[in-house]
């Protein structure tokens, strides 16, 4: 089993989603660590990184990619500058880069189930990259070097997802903005090296590095499969009934959308009526 590398107790995880964060210490899998920083830096200076694979951050803001990337190339010594001055280099999707993390990623992804995707943060010292924010999706975090605090508040939103409720789309309000900056955190935990942390779906959470050096962790980002997705392949499947293609009646009356949902909502039943 692959995630028993990283959790304590895998099976709760396993059994049901976690609505709180779980932390776990000395992880099997940091044994042989599969990634060092001295790997982000030789992978960057070979350049073998897509442009749209990498992104700088600092303090919540987003660094123009135009200061980094020249004819659709990255420039490694203008990243590093970047780095130097404290921003976050964030490398998406690695398990299609370094064969170790691919390891894991398959073998998270053959036990939990869900599609999901691997981003490495590498943050200097004394720096800051995200904001506080939330993600539309539960993250296993996994601590490689240095050290890394993580203040955890609760969600504000339910069950959000990229297309409904994502922090981009939705953001905090003034109240909840001045909330999560007052207020002192449900949860926080500080991170070393083998250590991981399952961060819940909507979970507010904006880490920072502790100690003189850099912060190097992994995120395992599970895009969770849901009711709603299940419900868009349903419709999609929908199409292949021509029933499900007539027009509505001509010369609809104001009561129309209430009838018609009605008798649509029949069609779509009897199309999965397998009885």
């Amino acid at each position: 089993m692959t995630l028993d590398l990283f959790v304590d107790d895998p099976a709760r995880i396993l059994s049901t989603w976690p609505t709180t964060p779980l932390t776990s210490h000395h992880g099997r899998w940091h044994e042989r660590p599969p990634l060092t920083i001295a790997d982000i830096r030789a992978t960057v200076d070979a350049r073998c990184i897509r442009p749209d694979e990498i992104v700088l951050i600092r303090d919540g803001e987003i660094t123009p990619q135009a200061s980094y990337v020249e004819e659709g190339r990255i420039i490694p010594s203008a990243i590093w500058e970047h780095h130097d001055a404290g921003d976050t280099i964030s490398l998406r999707n690695i398990q299609s880069v370094f064969p170790a993390v691919s390891a894991l990623h398959a073998g998270l992804h053959a036990e939990i189930g869900h599609p999901m995707h691997v981003s490495a943060y590498l943050t200097p010292p004394n720096a800051r990259g995200l904001s506080h924010h939330w993600d539309s999706y539960p993250v296993l975090v996994a601590q490689v070097e240095g050290a890394k605090t993580w203040p955890l508040h609760r969600p504000v939103v339910e069950n959000p997802t990229p297309e409904h409720l994502s922090f981009p789309k939705t953001g905090f309000t003034d109240e909840q903005r001045q909330h999560v900056r007052t207020t002192p955190a449900d949860v926080e935990t500080t991170l070393h090296p083998g250590d991981a942390l399952w961060v819940p779906r909507g979970w507010i959470h904006a880490p920072f590095p502790v100690g003189d050096g850099p912060s190097l962790h992994l995120t395992f980002a599970v895009r969770e499969l849901t009711y709603f997705g299940l419900a868009q392949r349903l419709v999609q499947q929908a199409l292949t009934d021509p029933r499900m293609r007539r027009a509505l009646p001509v010369g609809l009356p104001a009561e129309w959308l209430s009838t018609e949902l009605s008798t649509a909502s029949e069609l779509f039943s009897t199309m999965f009526d397998h009885s």
